[in-house]
């Protein structure tokens, strides 16, 4: 009944191993990877030796070494292959020394006359030796942490190393032998299912890593487009200002020449009086004082787009600049523009040219907004909160529901062809976050209200 059952256990390992040996090669002719590979030619191994450990008589000295053999190469595929699953080699020349130190030690006590349970020792440790060897380097040197199949994999790694060390005591006790041939089972039963799980874990985390590779490329080039985007968007800006500021210097321009041709008329005919050029010339010097007011807010804009750099900057000048070129833009469409924001100073880091951008494009688009209403108004404020400042804009519009979960998309837009390209609010928010910071709108507000956030500058 014994030799009938050892039989049947020896038939079902050696049916478990010829199992294992095909679902490896199916998994390695799929993804031919060095982990695969290695995985293939440790089922092959553990086959190999299995069959010459069988053939050899028990009674052979050399049946030990040709288990041992056999049990040190499939043991060092076996870690070569988890090591590789975490793109670990361990040179294999430490390892080998070991071995063939632990198989000169062996042949020392057989020579002695040293008892099976004694000389077989030393072989056995150095022929379980890889394995043990090979999970320490990746538990030590992993940089990432071992999935839940992976540690059930080093759980039943060490008990087959350890079980390997008692191969002489189960040779001794030919009655015991189907108690270790049952936990050899167990534990190749165990790896024939943890091995293909791993290495299908190994093929999803490179695709995964493929894949994140693709998205950081795919996103370090939609930055860079997005850059563009935000050029092209600032230009376009500019443009639009450029004919609010050429009718802001227009103006007094005209109140000059006028004041000027009026000098010159009233001193031909003899008329002009001490009062008469005091007036003319106070009316040029008001007038050349706003055209120094409008040059000094373009030269501190073209300071600020030159400094991409970060700087600690006062975002009341920037709102406060940023209102000042869009003032004429709303005095023309009709739209009464409120400011209020308080009067300490509000420090914050980043580009203030970026952040001024942002808010002219907010200004913009809520004067473009209330352009088309009844009630034409349009209301900027800053306030401090929570260790942030909140800017916020606020038009006498309402945005619709469906609208809403669309506005921060790339390429949408609510204007007809031409008037706008849908970029605004989603650069705009980008380069918010960009300065730790955030750009949303507020649902609860009851009217269209957009909430720059950005934090205070340290220190």
């Amino acid at each position: 009944m014994t030799e009938l059952t050892v039989q049947i256990l020896l038939n079902v390992y050696f049916g478990i191993l010829v199992l294992s040996i095909l679902v490896a090669g199916t998994l390695y002719s799929i993804d031919r990877t060095a982990a695969q590979r290695t995985l293939l030619l440790f089922w092959i191994g553990v086959a190999i030796s299995a069959f010459i450990n069988r053939s050899v008589a028990s009674e052979s000295v050399l049946v030990l070494f040709v288990a041992a053999s056999g049990t040190f190469v499939s043991q060092y595929f076996l870690g070569a292959f988890f090591g590789q699953l975490h793109q670990l080699k361990v040179p294999a020349g430490p390892i080998v020394v070991v071995f063939l130190l632990s198989a000169f030690c062996t042949w020392i006590l057989f020579q002695m006359g040293m008892p099976l349970s004694v000389f077989s020792f030393p072989i056995l440790v150095g022929c379980s030796y890889p394995l043990p060897a090979h999970l320490y380097q990746v538990l030590r040197r992993k940089v990432r942490p071992l999935t839940t199949v992976q540690k059930a994999f080093v759980v039943v790694a060490v008990l087959l190393s350890i079980h390997y060390l008692d191969w002489g005591f189960f040779r001794l006790r030919p009655g015991l032998f189907i108690y270790g041939l049952s936990l050899a089972l167990v534990f190749i039963s165990l790896l024939a299912t943890l091995t293909p799980m791993m290495a299908n874990e190994a093929i999803l985390q490179m695709r995964n890593e493929e894949l994140e590779n693709e998205v950081r490329e795919k996103a370090s080039q939609l930055t860079m487009v997005e850059k563009k985007i935000w050029e092209a968007n600032k230009m376009a800006g500019y443009g639009r200002m450029a004919g609010g500021v050429a009718h802001e210097l227009n103006t007094p321009l005209q109140v000059i020449e006028l004041q000027a041709e009026e000098l010159a008329n009233l001193s031909q005919e003899n008329l002009l009086t001490t009062g008469e050029v005091l007036s003319g010339t106070k009316k040029i010097q008001e007038m050349v004082h706003k055209i120094s007011k409008v040059t000094s807010s373009l030269r501190r804009l073209a300071r600020d787009q030159r400094n991409f750099s970060k700087e600690t900057f006062d975002l009341l000048a920037v709102v406060s600049n940023a209102v000042g070129f869009v003032i004429d833009f709303a005095t023309r469409s009709g739209i009464s523009l409120d400011m209020r924001v308080p009067s300490e100073t509000m420090l914050v880091e980043g580009s203030s040219g970026e952040i001024f951008q942002v808010i002219v494009d907010l200004l913009d688009n809520a004067i473009d907004a209330a352009s088309k209403l009844e009630v034409r108004e349009v209301f900027i404020g800053v306030r401090e909160r929570d260790g942030i400042y909140e800017v916020s804009v606020v038009d006498s519009g309402k945005i619709s529901d469906d609208i809403v979960p669309k506005l921060m998309e790339p390429f949408f837009t609510t204007k007809r062809v031409g008037e706008g390209k849908g970029l605004g609010l989603s650069v705009s928010r980008s380069v918010a976050e960009y300065h730790g910071g955030a750009l949303y709108f507020d649902r609860l507000s009851a009217r269209t209200r957009f909430v720059l956030e950005l934090p205070k500058a340290k220190g």
